[in-house]
């Protein structure tokens, strides 16, 4: 057996990813991370893994997606595995932000696939190297200790899970496996263009920091398994404060501000944190990292009475209540024209 399938075999056997009467999805590109784990997935299957299917999204955004289609469709009719396709036609394409857009479609697609097939999991090809990579972007952008802490192994996903084995792998060991195992793959071309801002990480940070420890992938992975590790510890206790200081009402929820302002300091911004990220408001333009000291301020305030809007979350201070609750759609854009000014 190969070594790359040896090491996930037993990473399955360990961390119980999946059952030999599993039905499987796999996510696949025709690139070589996502080949490289297919073929894996496949041949464990053969020797009694799980009901292995295919899924893709064609973006159709570049002509040569069709010959990763075409490749994909003609390795999954040799092994005979499932394929199920989704087509992203130009016609649905917005006008801006079409990367969040098409990773929503892709995902969307992917928990109705699971549905559908009664799958237990889906499991993606992302790998040390795109670790490395999210956690550089977040550290520098700003993020909270969810985003520091990279993307989790397994986490809830549709009616299952979403599984990426291949995590603590690095991309030349995915190259290796390919070409000893000829497995075919489509190289996607926009991989190699500067004007995305994951390309300037992998092409250029990642080089450098390799170059200084070649073991850093490892040690990134360990890092994101830390903090992961001291999110989980939290999470009871952050759930239990939030439980104490905060209530829900007809409009949103209510903060009783004497309780909280004699919490520590870094209780009473954790409990924030978690309401904007878990609890609060979504779909906003509203940043937790961002407003956090300012929300802070306003709470801690001795002003009896007042109101803060954020743009998608307005504050209002009654005495010793504050009230949260979504702002209006106009509030939201009058705030996204001021915050350009």
């Amino acid at each position: 057996m190969d070594k790359l399938m040896q090491r996930i075999a037993s990473d399955n056997e360990k961390n119980h990813y999946w059952l030999p009467s599993d039905v499987v999805l796999v996510a696949v590109s025709a690139g070589v991370d996502s080949m490289a784990l297919l073929d894996v997935i496949r041949r464990l299957a053969e020797e009694g893994g799980p009901q292995v299917e295919v899924v893709h999204v064609h973006h159709h955004l570049r002509e040569s997606a069709d010959g990763d289609l075409k490749l994909l469709e003609t390795y999954c009719q040799l092994h005979q595995l499932p394929c199920h396709v989704r087509h992203w036609h130009q016609s649905e394409h917005p006008n801006s932000n079409w990367e969040e857009a098409a990773r929503h479609v892709r995902y969307q697609f992917f928990e109705e696939q699971m549905e559908e097939r009664q799958a237990s999991c889906l499991l993606t090809a992302h790998h040390a190297d795109d670790q490395m990579e999210t956690i550089l972007m977040k550290l520098t952008r700003g993020s909270t200790l969810s985003g520091y802490s990279g993307m989790k192994a397994v986490r809830p996903f549709g009616n299952g899970r979403l599984i990426r084995p291949l995590l603590s792998y690095e991309k030349n060991e995915l190259y290796r496996y390919c070409h000893d195992n000829g497995v075919p793959y489509q190289e996607d071309e926009t991989n190699q263009s500067m004007a995305y801002t994951r390309n300037r990480y992998r092409h250029q940070l990642l080089p450098l920091i390799k170059q200084e420890n070649q073991q850093a992938s490892q040690h990134f992975q360990a890092f994101s398994q830390q903090l992961q590790d001291i999110e989980e510890l939290l999470s009871p206790l952050l759930t239990t404060h939030f439980a104490r200081l905060f209530q829900t009402n007809e409009d949103g929820w209510q903060l009783d501000r004497l309780l909280f302002i004699e919490e520590t300091p870094a209780l009473q911004r954790l409990v924030l944190t978690y309401f904007f990220e878990t609890i609060g408001p979504k779909d906003s333009i509203f940043s937790s990292k961002k407003h956090l000291p300012t929300v802070l301020a306003f709470i801690q305030s001795d002003l009896a009475q007042g109101e803060l809007n954020l743009g998608g979350l307005q504050l209002k201070k009654r005495y010793n209540v504050i009230y949260f609750h979504r702002g209006s759609a106009e509030n939201e854009k009058e705030h996204k024209k001021n915050a350009h000014l």
